[in-house]
């Protein structure tokens, strides 16, 4: 009796190590058997994203984002890459295929533009990826016309990313956008359309034209500043929906409900979508999108280890839109196991020392 109260509690660790604990993970990994095309001397990224019960261990690692870069490749450099992630617990790998070629390769989009909505006096960042050899430059067109450098608009091409910035938006920048690369092996293009949108909804702006006309004929003169206020309020401002307080990462053990929160600004209504890392999430068995009043959320049943990863929460209204991601990190480590094993190891601890 005496050895097993003496012995209990470090007993009750090793079955919660070997239990609990969460080997490393990869979240999002590299395609399986993706095949990496570069040309010689130039440089190339592989990244991933990794999970797991720290300390996770990997030579290249940065905020649960694992790297390797090469700043100017070679033909010896071709090969397969393995990241291997590890931890105390176990370990991880995923691979890709670096193929150095001693041909240009033409441009091409690995990373397109899409469609926005911004609103009037904002500003607007376009950015796409491309593969292909180096150098590459970018020229940027609105409805067909080239756009150059000034002080609305600013253009950026580093190795594979492309963007452009338009500051102060007005209802002229609506246009069709196009982004065309080229190097010397080819050119690609990718169009996007940008919508700017105003402040005045129509509906109100008629209304007020019929308060004008009645006011006018009723009192034969113009009102005043006070009437306006106290009457009518003529121009609703349209504020473009965006995050008031922002979803905050988790973690969670297995078999639990994960709630996703945010509070949102902006003139209503809103349309609110999820996302694990690029598909969408509907409401169903295993999750359920809500939105009330300037709140919205995300819950999850049940979770898994599959179930971590990158999820992205993106609001619009009739003037703009916003998005912003938290992460989930589903581990073996139940608090509540813990919480008791502590419980009974100081209580097992405290009958042995009595007998003793």
């Amino acid at each position: 009796c005496f050895f097993f109260f003496s012995c209990f509690p470090k007993l009750l660790c090793v079955f919660l190590l070997i239990f609990f604990i969460e080997p490393p993970t990869f979240i999002r990994e590299l395609k399986p058997a993706e095949v990496v095309k570069v040309t010689e001397k130039d440089p190339v990224t592989l990244e991933c994203t990794v999970a797991g019960t720290p300390e996770l261990r990997l030579k290249c690692y940065d905020s649960n984002v694992a790297s390797f870069r090469i700043e100017s490749v070679m033909k010896e450099d071709s090969g397969t890459y393995a990241f291997k992630v590890e931890n105390d617990f176990g370990s991880s790998t995923c691979e890709a295929v670096l193929t150095v070629l001693d041909q240009t390769i033409p441009p091409s989009f690995t990373k397109k533009l899409t469609k926005m909505d911004q609103v009037l006096g904002s500003s607007i960042h376009m950015e796409c990826k491309v593969s292909g050899s180096l150098p590459i430059t970018a020229k940027w067109y609105k409805d067909g016309r080239e756009i150059h450098d000034s002080a609305k608009y600013r253009s950026l091409c580093h190795e594979n990313t492309v963007s452009m910035e338009v500051s102060k938006l007005e209802l002229a920048d609506t246009a069709n956008y196009t982004c065309s690369v080229t190097n010397i092996a080819g050119s690609d293009s990718c169009s996007t359309v940008l919508t700017v949108k105003g402040f005045i909804f129509f509906k109100e702006y008629l209304e007020f034209l019929v308060f004008l006309i009645v006011y006018l004929v009723w009192f034969s003169k113009i009102p005043s500043a006070e009437d306006l206020n106290k009457h009518f309020f003529p121009l609703k401002t349209v504020e473009p929906a965006s995050f008031l307080v922002k979803p905050e990462n988790q973690q969670a053990v297995p078999n639990s409900v994960v709630e996703f929160k945010t509070v949102l600004k902006g003139t209503p209504p809103f349309a609110i979508k999820w996302f694990k890392e690029d598909l969408e999430l509907v409401s169903g068995a295993n999750c359920f999108i809500g939105i009330e009043g300037s709140t919205g959320f995300l819950t999850l049943y049940s979770v898994d280890v599959s179930k971590s990863g990158h999820y992205t929460c993106q609001v619009s209204n009739d003037v703009g839109s916003d998005s912003c991601t938290a992460t989930l990190l589903v581990t073996g480590v139940h608090i509540y196991l813990f919480s008791v094993a502590l419980i009974l190891s100081v209580f097992c601890r405290a009958l042995y020392r009595s007998y003793k």
